[in-house]
């Protein structure tokens, strides 16, 4: 659940790139709007950089998990 919870939160971001970028184009690079827009695009970036950690140690987390898991069904003796 946390993986699907990163990754909806790395497409979300992604999509609003998009249409920050979008924007972007048809406005002035020296006004303020421009550099808001930067501001913003840097905090995202910074927030993706985060979120491929997070998901990667929440992976790997699941895997070792699910590895416990199987060798606890292993050892399981029902009688």
């Amino acid at each position: 659940r946390l993986v699907a919870q990163l990754e909806k939160e790395r497409m979300e971001i992604t999509e609003d790139q998009a249409r920050i970028r979008a924007n972007m184009g048809g406005i002035d690079r020296a006004s303020e709007l421009y550099a808001r827009y930067m501001q913003t695009l840097n905090q995202q970036e910074t927030r993706l950089e985060a979120l491929r950690t997070e998901v990667a140690q929440a992976r790997a987390e699941q895997q070792r998990l699910q590895r416990e898991l199987e060798a606890f069904l292993s050892a399981l003796n029902v009688e």
